[in-house]
C-alpha cells in the first residue's frame, strides 16, 4: 500500500518473552522490507484486571516497568527496530513530582546504556495522565539527567499529534520544530471535540494537512506513524483514508 514503517504494540500475545512471534515477526518484515516501531504502551502486560503498564514514576512499579522496556529493547534489536516508544507512566499525585522526575531519571540512565548497548533509540512519548505529559515536561526530565545520557542519540521523544492538541500544546508544528533535533517519532492522529479516543483521518477537527506541512519543514527523519485507535471495524478503510488524504511521503 505504499507504508515505510509499521508500529507493534506489544500485548499478552506480543509479549516480549514470546520468542516464537517475534522471530517470525522479524521474518515477515525483513521480507516486506519494513521498518517497524515498537510501542511499548500495551495494556494489561501484568495484570488481567489493569489495563495500564506500570508506572517508572512509582515507588513499587518502576522496577517492573524498567524490566518490560529493557525487555522490549532487546526484541527491538532482534527485529532491527528503529524506535522503542512508550510513556513513562501515570504520576502519583500524592507524591512530589521532583521524587517521581528522581525515579524515572534513575530507570532511564540504566535503560539509555542498554539501549546504547543494543543499538535501539528510545523515545518518551508525553501522553495525558502521565508523569511526563508534554514536550516541556520532557525537556525538563533531561535536566534530571547525567549529560551523557541526557545528550545520547539513544534517546529522545516521540510526538502523539492527539495528545498534544488536548494537552494545547499549540501551534503544533512550533512545538515540534522546538524540539526537532530530539524528535525520534511521530504518531499522526486525529481528535474531534467532546470524543475520547482517536478519530478516522477526515473525521476529526486537526488539519492534517498543515500538519503534514510542518513536519516536512523539520529536520526529521524518522517515522510517521498513522494511528487510529479504536475504529478496527473499518478494516484496511482506515489505510486507504490516510493514504489519500495525507499521501505518502
Amino acid at each position: 500500500m505504499g507504508y515505510h514503517d509499521v508500529a507493534v504494540r506489544i500485548g499478552p500475545r506480543w509479549n516480549p518473552g514470546n520468542d516464537a512471534i517475534w522471530s517470525n515477526a522479524a521474518s515477515c518484515l525483513k521480507n516486506a522490507g519494513l521498518g517497524v516501531v515498537i510501542d511499548a504502551d500495551g495494556l494489561f502486560m501484568t495484570d488481567v484486571w489493569n489495563a495500564h503498564s506500570p508506572s517508572l514514576a512509582i515507588a513499587g512499579e518502576n522496577e517492573t516497568r524498567e524490566v518490560l522496556l529493557s525487555n522490549c529493547i532487546a526484541r527491538a534489536a532482534q527485529i532491527a527496530s528503529s524506535v522503542v516508544t512508550f510513556s513513562v507512566g501515570c504520576r502519583n499525585d500524592e507524591e512530589e513530582s521532583e521524587a517521581m522526575l528522581k525515579r524515572v531519571a534513575d530507570s532511564l540512565v540504566r535503560l539509555v546504556v542498554t539501549a546504547e548497548r543494543n543499538g535501539v533509540t528510545i523515545a518518551i512519548k508525553p501522553f495525558l495522565g502521565s508523569a511526563i505529559e508534554t514536550s516541556s515536561h520532557f525537556d525538563r526530565l533531561l535536566q534530571w539527567l547525567p549529560p551523557q545520557i541526557g545528550q545520547s542519540d539513544s534517546l529522545g521523544w516521540a510526538a502523539d499529534i492527539a495528545c498534544m492538541a488536548r494537552r494545547g500544546e499549540l501551534p503544533i508544528g512550533d512545538r515540534l520544530e522546538r524540539d526537532a533535533t530530539r524528535l525520534k517519532c511521530i504518531y499522526l492522529s486525529d481528535i474531534a471535540h467532546g470524543q475520547g479516543g482517536d478519530q478516522r483521518f477526515g473525521h476529526g477537527e486537526l488539519s492534517i494537512h498543515r500538519i503534514i506541512a510542518a513536519i516536512d519543514r523539520l529536520p526529521f527523519d524518522g517515522p510517521v506513524i498513522a494511528k487510529v485507535e479504536g475504529h478496527g471495524d473499518a478494516g484496511l478503510a482506515i489505510a486507504k483514508e490516510a493514504i489519500e488524504l495525507i499521501g505518502i511521503r
